[in-house]
């Protein structure tokens, strides 16, 4: 569900800037299709998808602590949740990222303390 819901604003944003400047490309069924919007839907999608991550980190999660969590637990289930959520977001974002300074801030919005000159050739996944 929250893979999907950073769609719509991408989709807004790209017809809304798109609107009148469209490349009609071909004819299919009767319909020009129109290009222009995906180049700037896809970063949009990225964004708001990142935005996602970083709110529900700390919605979900707040500030990670040293503990043991039984499996069948509200607190696995919780790290879990997050776990499963930065994975998605290192195949999908994470990977056209790395090695630069937006990977930087996004570790740093989720409670990463890392020098900003730092080498950021890995995921990290507590980041507190």
């Amino acid at each position: 569900f929250l893979f999907v819901v950073p769609v719509v604003p991408a989709y807004y944003f790209g017809a809304f800037v798109s609107t009148g400047k469209t490349v009609e490309v071909k004819e299919i069924g009767g319909q020009y299709v129109k290009w222009l919007w995906l180049p700037l839907a896809v970063p949009t999608w990225m964004i708001c998808f990142t935005t996602i991550v970083i709110l529900s980190k700390w919605i979900v999660v707040g500030r990670y602590k040293v503990h043991l969590a039984r499996v069948p637990s509200l607190a696995y289930l919780r790290w879990w949740f997050v776990d499963r959520l930065i994975h998605t977001f290192e195949f999908w974002v994470g990977r056209f990222i790395k090695d630069s300074i937006l990977l930087w801030l996004v570790y740093t919005l989720m409670g990463a303390k890392i020098h900003p000159t730092a080498k950021l050739d890995a995921f990290v996944r507590e980041f507190d």
